[in-house]
């Protein structure tokens, strides 16, 4: 049985490129679970503290790719430290890129060159076969 969820910004950014690698609308509820945790709008949650970080490292004029790569560097470090599925984990240097990609539309930088959902994203609750 598969529960249809909705899930508001940012989660959706992050569930958006999670089935986009994955191919598959259906996540299961110990993947949605995570990410809520991991990006939820209520509170300083560790995507918000990434994103931040992002947007002071191009205000001091770092290279891209060294913020990308810390980036990427603290995501795998977090999902490892609160035991994510397998599944999340393989998807780390995507999301960290959509990170970094907003972070940079904040900032300025490519305002009309990137795109990512920031309306709600409707997902399946599930399993995978």
């Amino acid at each position: 049985m598969t529960q249809i969820k909705i899930l508001k910004y940012p989660i959706s950014v992050y569930a958006a490129i999670f089935c986009k690698i994955t191919g598959s609308k259906i996540m299961t509820k110990e993947e949605v679970e995570c990410l809520e945790k991991f990006a939820e709008s209520t509170g300083i949650t560790y995507s918000k503290f990434l994103y931040y970080n992002a947007i002071v490292d191009l205000k001091n004029k770092r290279p891209i790719e060294q913020i990308r790569h810390v980036l990427k560097l603290k995501m795998k470090k977090h999902f490892k430290k609160v035991n994510a599925p397998e599944s999340i984990k393989a998807a780390t240097n995507k999301m960290a890129d959509g990170l970094l990609i907003t972070a940079m539309a904040k900032y300025g930088i490519g305002k009309n060159t990137f795109v990512l959902p920031t309306t709600d994203f409707k997902v399946s609750i599930g399993t995978r076969e």
